[in-house]
């Protein structure tokens, strides 16, 4: 009688590591959320030790300074992107009302772009 051979069995993948979040990046991302400030402090402490709460919320700060210094268009183009997307969204899971006011926002954001130049301004 022969022994039976075992299978050959395959190590599995390797787990992805999971990526180290960006100090800096989260506090914005918890100022945009709205959280208080002792809040973010208190977070600093727990999800990263060693920080400085304060130097962190100052550097966010800065960061919505600069953001701030953009011109005009690039702000108007960006947010009538965000809004073809959210319409897309919104179509896709059957948010006919969502899609509508998205279409409104989006024909009330087109108003306030300066005129092209072979269009007579509307006023």
């Amino acid at each position: 009688m022969t022994a039976k051979k075992k299978p050959k069995t395959e190590a599995p993948p390797p787990t992805p590591i999971a990526p180290t979040p960006n100090p800096g990046r989260k506090v914005i991302e918890w100022m945009i959320e709205g959280q208080r400030e002792a809040d973010i402090a208190e977070a600093v402490a727990t999800a990263f030790p060693g920080q400085s709460a304060k130097k962190l919320i100052e550097a966010a700060v800065d960061h919505f300074v600069q953001a701030a210094h953009c011109e005009r268009n690039v702000i108007l183009g960006w947010s009538m992107e965000a809004y073809r997307a959210l319409y897309r969204k919104l179509l896709e899971i059957g948010d006919y009302h969502g899609a509508m006011k998205a279409v409104a926002s989006l024909q009330k954001l087109a108003s306030e772009l300066p005129p092209e130049e072979d269009e007579e301004p509307t006023t």
